[in-house]
């Protein structure tokens, strides 16, 4: 009884709670788990990224205001006033923001890139604000052009705690420069609003630049994933290849060359008796000839180049008849001349794939393959009656694995599922090409 309230237990202190559940659908990519390596690799992107995007940030601050600058004359020619302010706090923040832009990069070490960014900014921001104050306190419309002073560190791809820092740091210095020489204005009732409306955009810009930081880092983990899928594919392909040559083309060769010995012994004794040699040589070149064109098919489809889409899948659907004594049913739907080379390649292994499982593993009598190819897309279905496949199971075969990667790198996707009446289904599904679309 203990040792099953003890497993119970464990098991209630696995489940996930409800909080987990809700952050695992609404932000998948937090459930994944990275390796270290994959974490130092995307740190050191991540600091080699920041430069870059700190420039656009600020790049595309100074635009904006110089633009602004030229502009200011005619929009506010009857607030002369108004447009002295606004003038200098547009230069003021071109000014920093360019001197970001165009500091050499050979003084500035790659460590006080962050902090240079939070000084300019800081700097051209308090300068700015101050220039407003000069229009009058809260109350005037001026101050409010402040509110998108936190937004430029949204691009920054900068880790949560200093992003809170570099983004509080520039809020509160933008917030100084109403304050510091005015201190009457922090009398105004409109003060309270401005600090808090200041606060809700600093937070709401920390939670965009988090979130776009977070995306970054869940795409480059699915690269780093699917860069060790594909090596290990890579292996297990040169694995079966060695294999595969060992064990037929290594053979060949050695049957060819003991004959061949067998022939120069026989020759040396009594050459009228060297025929059936000659024809056991000629028996093992042809068929080594053979064996060596199914290994290059195996690799690169050549029937696809040589007959075409159609005639290449009815080829090997003929092949694996030959070989199994599965019954096949072929249904091809649509115009073939639509199906591109890239699209043709994958639909033919997927189905090789397929039928390889279906021939191995699936002990089935009868298959229907059905290839449709649409205006948008190309279906593949695969259907058998045989044992049956556990979709709830894990996958762990390289086979399955490689399929999903060949759809996937097409834009489409594959889904092998249970019939009900028995057997499995395998069902691809693979955009059409953009040219092919619009035809």
């Amino acid at each position: 009884m203990a040792a099953s309230n003890d497993v119970g237990g464990d098991e209630q202190k696995r489940s996930p709670g409800s909080l987990e559940r809700l952050r695992a659908a609404l932000f998948p990519w937090t459930q994944e788990v990275a390796t270290p390596d994959d974490e130092r690799a995307f740190a050191e992107r991540r600091r080699e990224r920041l430069d870059a995007y700190a420039r656009l940030s600020a790049a595309v601050v100074a635009a904006y205001h110089l633009i602004a600058f030229v502009a200011d004359p005619w929009a506010l020619r009857d607030l002369p006033q108004a447009r002295a302010a606004l003038s200098t706090s547009r230069l003021t923040i071109a000014a920093c923001t360019c001197l970001f832009l165009f500091f050499p990069r050979r003084f500035l070490p790659r460590r006080i890139i962050a902090p240079f960014f939070t000084l300019t900014s800081a700097v051209a921001f308090f300068l700015s604000t101050h220039a407003y104050a000069a229009l009058g306190g809260p109350e005037q419309g001026w101050i409010h052009l402040s509110y998108a002073v936190p937004y430029v560190t949204t691009l920054v791809p900068l880790r949560l705690g200093p992003r809170i820092l570099v983004t509080d740091t520039i809020a509160a210095a933008a917030l100084a420069g109403m304050f510091v020489g005015h201190p009457e204005h922090l009398a105004s009732p409109m003060t309270g609003i401005v600090v808090a409306h200041m606060a809700g955009m600093t937070g709401f810009s920390l939670v965009v630049g988090h979130f776009i930081v977070t995306l970054h880092r869940h795409t480059f983990m699915q690269s780093q994933e699917l860069k060790r899928r594909a090596a290990t594919i890579a292996a297990h392909e040169r694995v079966r290849i060695a294999r595969d040559l060992h064990d037929s083309l290594g053979q060949e060769l050695s049957a060819l060359r003991y004959t061949l010995t067998h022939t120069k012994a026989r020759f040396e004794q009594s050459p009228a008796m060297i025929g059936p040699n000659l024809d056991e040589l000629d028996r093992l070149l042809v068929q080594t000839s053979a064996t060596t064109r199914g290994l290059l098919t195996h690799l690169r489809p050549a029937v696809l180049d040589g007959l075409g889409f159609a005639p290449a899948v009815e080829y090997l659907l003929a092949e694996c008849r030959e070989r199994s004594e599965l019954a096949i049913e072929l249904e091809l739907r649509g115009d073939v001349s639509k199906v591109g080379a890239d699209r043709g390649a994958a639909v033919y292994r997927i189905l090789q794939e397929s039928l390889t499982n279906v021939v191995r593993h699936a002990n089935a009598r009868r298959a229907v393959v059905v290839i449709e190819i649409n205006a948008d897309a190309i279906e593949l279905r695969v259907e058998d009656d045989g044992a049956g496949f556990d979709p709830a199971g894990r996958v762990r075969g390289l086979g399955i694995v490689g399929m999903r990667e060949r759809a996937g790198e097409l834009g489409g996707a594959l889904e092998i599922d249970r019939r009900p009446e028995g057997g499995t289904v395998v069902r691809c599904h693979l955009p059409a090409e953009r040219r092919e679309a619009s035809a």
